[in-house]
């Protein structure tokens, strides 16, 4: 059974549903009247079909995509990022790009390009004249950094040119002015009448003075010819001296070369052998420090062994001295009739061998190794005191040999404790 088609109301809608109508390119409203439909018309409006995809029409040329090299892309990216959505307010952007058209190609300075652009900016050239004023302000600090240090250089060397300058200088004065007395005191001793300024007014007065003979002009080609082959040998001689000496001075260099080479060797060498000793040397004292260490770590273990065993001789001790001193009380609680029975004899001399040997051992080991960390066994050795009996003289000494016994280099020995930091008597326990 179809469903009849609703009357479609035309009356706007309410204001809060109203929507603002849509304009297209020609001005014409794009907006269309919702109308109500009825579920029947909606069950029965087919699905919007699938936009298909483009496709060429058959025997078409694709085109080819232009590919673009780095350096344009990075220009397209740049002139994006550098696109101003908004023009400032009283920004001519064509006088702008008409000045900078005018001026590409000429030679003109940065301030008079900031007067020419700044009657067309928004800020009248502030920023333009700012920006400029902190660039120069950076070139002239970097231009100082850098040339300050090279003007300082050069005026120092040429002051020291100047100084060496006016230095040879007067060298020179000195040695011409002595020269020039000399050949005063010569001249004079030729010609002591010599009168110096007519000599200045007329220049034939030397020749007056000293007349020189004139040259015979009467030899002939072959004595000329002569002559000058007797140049020409001199000549040839002395460049002979000369490239002979030059030959044995360049022999004397290259021997003066060899012997720094071979010396050179011979340092390079030592360097080399002694480089090798040292290597060796410090070979030798690694294992040696490791050697030591193992000992030192052996030294403490045999330390810790011996406190402990002095603790527990000590607590023997200890106990022993509780017992006969609980015993005395006992004895002296009980009656007057009861005898208590004496120990055998075997009994007593081995309690007081094994006493005497172990306050030997203790006393010997705290002589050897007096320990610095060990407070608690220095005050159970401290709180043990020898015990007062009368003892019978023996045949036979159980005690070890008093000998002075050499001690190791590598001997362990820390500091005493000071009296002053051991703990009172009674502290239970080394742990």
């Amino acid at each position: 059974m179809a469903c009849k088609p609703k009357k479609v109301d035309k009356r706007p809608p309410p204001p809060a549903v109203r929507k603002k109508p849509q304009y297209g390119a020609s001005g014409t409203s794009t907006t269309k009247v919702q109308t109500k439909k009825s579920v029947c018309e909606k069950k029965a409006a087919a699905p919007p079909a699938a936009p298909k995809e483009f496709e060429l029409p058959p025997l078409s040329i694709p085109l080819k995509v232009k590919e673009l090299t780095q350096g344009q892309k990075e220009l397209i990216e740049w002139r994006k990022k550098t696109a101003r959505r908004v023009v400032p307010e009283g920004e001519d952007m064509k006088k702008i790009a008409e000045i900078i058209k005018t001026t590409k190609g000429q030679n003109i300075t940065v301030q008079e390009f900031v007067g020419l652009i700044s009657p067309y900016t928004g800020d009248k050239g502030n920023f333009l004249r700012t920006v400029m004023d902190a660039e120069l302000a950076s070139f002239r600090r970097m231009a100082k950094k850098v040339y300050e240090t090279m003007t300082q250089d050069v005026s120092d060397v040429l002051a020291n040119e100047q100084i060496q300058l006016m230095s040879g200088y007067k060298e020179k004065h000195t040695q011409y002015s002595d020269k020039m007395m000399r050949s005063i005191d010569e001249i004079f001793y030729h010609v002591p009448d010599f009168d110096f300024e007519r000599y200045f007014r007329d220049p034939g007065y030397l020749a007056l003075v000293l007349p020189i003979p004139e040259e015979k002009l009467s030899e002939s080609d072959d004595e000329e010819e002569n002559i000058r082959k007797q140049e020409a040998f001199h000549r040839m001689e002395w460049l002979r001296a000369e490239g002979e000496r030059l030959q044995n001075e360049n022999r004397r260099l290259q021997k003066r070369l060899r012997e720094v080479k071979n010396l050179q060797k011979s340092e390079l060498e030592k360097a080399a052998e002694t480089e090798q000793e040292v290597e060796r040397r410090r070979c030798e004292l690694v294992n040696e420090e490791t050697q030591l260490k193992d000992r030192l770590d052996d030294l403490n273990q045999t330390l810790e062994k011996t406190v402990i065993c002095g603790e527990t001789v000590a607590m023997n001790m200890d106990k022993e001295k509780r017992k006969c001193t609980q015993g005395k009380a006992d004895k002296s609680r009980r009656p007057k009739t009861a005898v208590r029975k004496k120990p055998p004899w075997n009994v007593t001399a081995a309690r007081e061998v094994d006493l005497e040997s172990a306050e030997t051992l203790v006393s010997g080991d705290k002589a050897k190794i007096p320990l610095s960390g060990s407070v608690s066994s220095q005050a159970s050795l401290a709180s043990v005191k020898k015990k007062k009996t009368a003892v019978k003289k023996k045949k036979w000494d159980f005690s070890r040999p008093k000998v002075p016994q050499e001690t190791s280099p590598f001997h362990y020995s820390p500091p005493r404790t000071p009296p002053s930091e051991c703990p009172k008597p009674g502290f239970s326990g080394w742990f």
